[in-house]
């Protein structure tokens, strides 16, 4: 809001251009981004999870360190898809640019199967059903 040339009035969202650009807002609470984060989900095969901030973080925080499978895809959502929603943001107040919810879903879809690729997996029913949802080739099992 420093940047603000008329401080007296609240930037709002770009997305919805109708409450003031906030963490809380922007990232889980604007119609957009919960569209955002549906659309994730429902591709990645996963159940939709709390929009509040506070709740993701208590519940990921105990979790943090624990290197399960789903411990990581969930900070790799939740990093990927904030990175994605900011981005947007941008491209949307600076550039004069936006994509459509589709858009942004896929990329941060995208980003996260790349980054899953670049693991090597202990073969378990759990990981051989992620490799499944993400479509990703059973040669990352370790052959152990």
């Amino acid at each position: 809001m420093q940047w603000d040339v008329n401080p007296d009035v609240d930037m709002l969202c770009p997305f919805c251009k109708l409450q003031p650009d906030s963490h809380s807002h922007l990232f889980f609470e604007c119609d957009y981004s919960m569209q955002v984060w549906k659309n994730v989900y429902m591709k990645a095969g996963l159940q939709q999870r709390s929009s509040d901030w506070n709740v993701i973080i208590q519940r990921l925080l105990p979790r943090a360190r624990r290197k399960s499978m789903q411990n990581v895809l969930d900070k790799l959502l939740l990093a990927a898809s904030v990175y994605f929603i900011w981005q947007e943001r941008n491209a949307r107040l600076f550039m004069q640019r936006s994509r459509n919810v589709n858009g942004v879903a896929e990329q941060i879809l995208s980003t996260i199967r790349l980054k899953l690729l670049t693991f090597r997996y202990k073969r378990s029913a759990n990981v051989e059903r992620l490799l499944a949802t993400w479509d990703l080739p059973v040669l990352l099992l370790d052959s152990n």
